[in-house]
């Protein structure tokens, strides 16, 4: 907010003394004190009108709502009368005209941008209303909308301004008149109801504060009643209003109720202040307000109000439930915002199509956008940027390059990788073309792709691609440098991908150990470096040791982010994980539904991650033997990942599996076979010959067959699941015992005993070989888990550039 200059204003409070020295004097005028006769007030009903209406209206009782007292508390204050009276001829009157030209030299401002309502309701609203008998209660001392008459002034209220105390006169007006002006309403009969002057401000004060169950049915009466809200947001990238609490639970209430239009608005000055922001492509510090959304720590002005207030949140769901809806609301006026003001902006351009500072602004707006997770938005601003460079830039100009890679960016987060391959490979043509072969922006593409490889199962080529940008970050970057962590980070997670936890655990360490050295212990980075190797811990089996790296990632990420973040959801999955392999169900699907709560808030429904956090809980169901549940969710699951990944990703296989292991419990072989085929068809495709998944999908398949009778095709699986067996695990390992039995079992049943001891004979040397695990022993947890559902695959997007 402005200052004001000094000696400009004088508190109603403490009135100039009478022996100051003339020039103290002098200043002190340039704002008119209440006692001044001269002031410039528009009186437009006297008290004596308001004394012979009381009177006349005493005999109204017998009808509630035709009250003097019903029909005041009803009045709103014509748009009109606040812009022509209220502030060009009440709040200006306020000031002489040498104070005005003094704000004006000063601060550049008019008195009515300086003064709060704070100000203003003692300067003005008090004042005018002191001499007026109050329809209310017959007391001397009225509101200012009961000093209003004529239907261009005052009439019932239509609207409803929700705004904060420390708002300026300026910003109401303004705000108020771009609500008329694009809902095509008339000023002079649009009336809105503002508590600071449609309340009576003589009957409470600090010593005398408005009781909180009045405030509270007289906004819930006005929201259901009026059925339309403007909130005002000012400043624009620090809202007075998201750290009110009474601001904070009205917009919530409002957005709630049924049939109530909810309007946020930015004053003229602040909407012009955001779009400076937003040509230079910032706008974190608003969504970093938005995020901060609080009720609990947000201010009021009697603490009494806001203690009343949380206990009531308390009983409707609690406070994050409300925060999370007021966010959503917040953010997306945000995004009507930006859009707003981009289709003005584009209708100003004399040649949009190539107005090449147009093309930089839509592609900053894509970014926004995109780092919101609104990719259809974000495609249309990058593909209008895209259109425009195309037309004016050479081919191979680097902001060419940057483009694509925006909006391969944009198709790799919703899963359409052919044409993120498509797109970074137009970049990387570029970069290749004009960059130095060591530039570290080709190591970012090089990253890039490997990304989109990975995300498709292509681990060679994700490998290839990402080594290429190890080579280059190696060549140029300080052996500390975060860029390298990234990219040692990403070839963690292929070799994780692939089985190989030796090598992944390899490269996640040295990620660590830069992250360790170079960021804040808080740091976001450090906590998914944290999450990937409990990762691997988690599926060697080593729970006490994933809980320990996944809790440090927790930690991190609830002081740093807000409750509804993505990143917190993966965390709580992760969790949930291990409770799942420690067969402790009721903590895993705890995990698992903290995580569903805060994905189905924030991400589209056809979302990859949802379809994860599904598929975790049906296993989870799955484990507790509640089938018909595990299937509901298995299916959640399937239909996404079929919306939005190609044929041939492991997670659909994944999905696949866990279906066809329902079925298969319940004895329906043809459905179980069915999606075993499916799974296996995929794996087959994606995975090394001799991958640990494909031993699982081999030994299910064989073990249907099994119990169908169907000996031959059961001995062909169990026999492909004991070659994979053999060549990756150590000869004496309990999974290997498992199929020899099963095998034998074949043989047994066959009538080929020989064999059948043969088989029998090897499993027995294992288990007699291996010491029965010990509860607590985090090497033998792995032996006390259900290994049924391990080959779960989340494939998360490493960092872009």
């Amino acid at each position: 907010m402005v200052h004001t200059p000094a000696a400009a204003l004088k508190s109603s409070k403490n009135p100039p003394s009478t022996n100051k020295k003339s020039s103290e004097k002098e200043d002190s005028n340039l704002i008119l004190g209440p006692q001044t006769e001269n002031r410039k007030v528009h009186d437009v009903l006297s008290s004596e009108r308001i004394k012979t209406k009381y009177a006349a209206d005493k005999k109204d009782h017998h009808d509630p709502e035709n009250t003097p007292k019903a029909r005041s508390e009803a009045l709103g204050v014509s748009v009109y009368h606040l812009v022509h009276i209220w502030k060009n001829q009440e709040i200006r009157g306020l000031c002489t005209d040498e104070g005005r030209a003094k704000f004006r030299n000063e601060c550049n401002e008019e008195v009515e941008n300086i003064l709060n309502m704070y100000d203003i309701c003692e300067l003005l609203i008090k004042v005018k209303g002191k001499d007026v008998i109050c329809p209310r209660d017959g007391k001397l001392g009225a509101a200012y909308v009961d000093t209003l008459s004529g239907e261009d002034h005052v009439g019932k209220a239509n609207v409803m301004l929700s705004y904060a105390w420390g708002n300026t006169a300026g910003d109401i007006t303004t705000v108020l008149e771009g609500y008329c002006e694009e809902n095509k309403l008339d000023q002079k009969r649009t009336y809105v109801w503002i508590c600071c002057l449609c309340n009576n401000q003589h009957r409470f004060d600090n010593e005398n504060a408005i009781p909180f169950d009045e405030l509270k049915n007289t906004f819930g009466n006005k929201v259901q009643t009026i059925g339309a809200v403007v909130s005002l947001l000012s400043p624009w990238n620090k809202p007075l209003y998201i750290t009110r609490v009474w601001c904070v639970f009205e917009l919530d209430k409002a957005q709630k109720t049924d049939g109530c239009k909810v309007y946020i608005r930015l004053p003229d000055r602040e909407k012009r202040a955001m779009f400076e922001s937003l040509k230079g492509g910032e706008m974190q510090t608003l969504y970093d307000a938005m995020d901060s959304i609080n009720v609990v720590k947000a201010e009021a002005s009697q603490p009494k109000d806001k203690e009343n207030i949380l206990k009531m949140v308390s009983e409707e769901g609690g406070a994050d439930q409300l925060n999370s809806r007021v966010r959503l609301v917040c953010r997306k006026w945000v995004h009507e915002t930006i859009n707003s003001l981009m289709t003005e902006e584009m209708k100003k351009s004399k040649d949009a199509s190539s107005d090449i500072k147009l093309s930089t602004l839509l592609f900053n707006v894509g970014r926004i956008f995109h780092q919101e997770g609104l990719h259809e938005k974000a495609l249309e601003y990058y593909d209008k940027s895209r259109v425009i460079e195309e037309s004016v830039l050479p081919s191979n100009h680097p902001d060419l390059a940057t483009t694509y890679s925006g909006i391969a960016g944009v198709y790799g987060h919703q899963g359409n990788y052919a044409k993120a391959l498509d797109y970074y490979d137009k970049c990387r043509v570029i970069r290749e073309s004009v960059l130095p072969s060591n530039h570290p922006d080709l190591g970012a593409i090089y990253n890039n792709i490997g990304v989109v490889y990975g995300n498709q199962g292509k681990y060679a080529e994700a490998l290839e691609y990402y080594d290429k940008s190890r080579v280059i970050g190696e060549s140029v970057l300080p052996p500390n440098h975060p860029d390298l962590g990234a990219i040692y980070n990403s070839i963690g997670s292929v070799y994780d991908h692939q089985g190989k936890y030796a090598e992944a655990l390899e490269y996640y360490d040295k990620s660590r150990v830069i992250r360790e050295f170079v960021l804040p212990p808080n740091h976001s980075d450090l906590g998914a470096i944290y999450n990937s190797i409990g990762s691997v811990y988690d599926i060697q089996g080593k729970y006490v040791k994933a809980l320990e790296y996944f809790d440090k990632c927790r930690v991190i990420g609830e002081s740093v982010l807000p409750p509804n973040h993505p990143d917190l959801a993966d965390i709580y999955s992760s969790i949930g994980s291990v409770y799942d392999h420690q067969g402790k169900y009721a903590e895993a699907l705890e995990y698992y539904d903290k995580s569903r709560v805060i994905e189905e808030s924030v991400l589209p429904p056809n979302h990859p991650d949802l379809a994860t956090t599904y598929n975790n809980i049906g296993i989870v169901y799955d484990h507790q033997g509640k089938y018909a549940e595990a299937l509901e969710y298995y299916d959640k699951c399937r239909v996404i990942e079929e919306s939005v990944l190609p044929p041939n990703h492991p997670g659909r296989a994944t999905t696949y599996y866990n279906i066809g292991v329902v079925y298969d419990i319940q004895g329906k072989y043809a459905e179980a076979l069915e999606y075993y085929d499916k799974c296996r068809v995929i794996e087959e495709s994606v995975l090394p010959p001799n991958h640990p998944d494909l031993a699982e999908i081999y030994n299910s398949i064989g073990s249907l067959f099994d119990n169908q009778g169907k000996y031959a095709e059961a001995l062909e699986y169990y026999d492909k699941c004991r070659v994979i067996e053999e060549s990756v695990l150590p000869p004496n390992h309990p999974d290997l015992a498992e199929i020899y039995n099963s095998i034998g079992s074949v043989y047994d049943h066959q009538g080929k005993y020989a064999e059948a001891l043969e088989y029998y004979d090897k499993s027995r040397v294992i288990e007699e070989s291996v010491e029965p695990p010990k509860m607590g022993d985090d090497d033998q947890d792995e032996k006390v888990a259900d290994h049924r559902h391990t080959i779960t695959e989340q494939f998360n997007s490493n960092k872009e550039e």
